[in-house]
């Protein structure tokens, strides 16, 4: 099973405060998913795992909290705690 990489555009404060999620969407929407599907930036990322999906903030945003929820169970079942 391979480790599962997520790499996301947020602001200071993670996203949390309205000025940075405004750039963050602006980024992430705009920019980086240009960046992120360039041929040669594809090809780099596929070199090392990775593959550009490109999602905007909102998508990134709900597939991480559903991540976190799948993940927490899992722990939580397993009785996994941190050291």
């Amino acid at each position: 099973m391979k480790p599962i990489r997520i790499v996301t555009a947020a602001g200071p404060g993670g996203g949390v405060d309205t000025t940075s999620r405004i750039i963050a969407q602006n980024l992430q929407d705009a920019a980086v998913t240009k960046i992120l599907h360039a041929p040669d930036v594809a090809k780099k990322l596929a070199s090392i795992g990775l593959e550009p999906v490109g999602q905007g903030l909102a998508e990134s945003d709900a597939y991480i909290k559903s991540e976190i929820r799948k993940w927490a169970g899992v722990v939580k079942a397993a009785g996994i705690s941190a050291n």
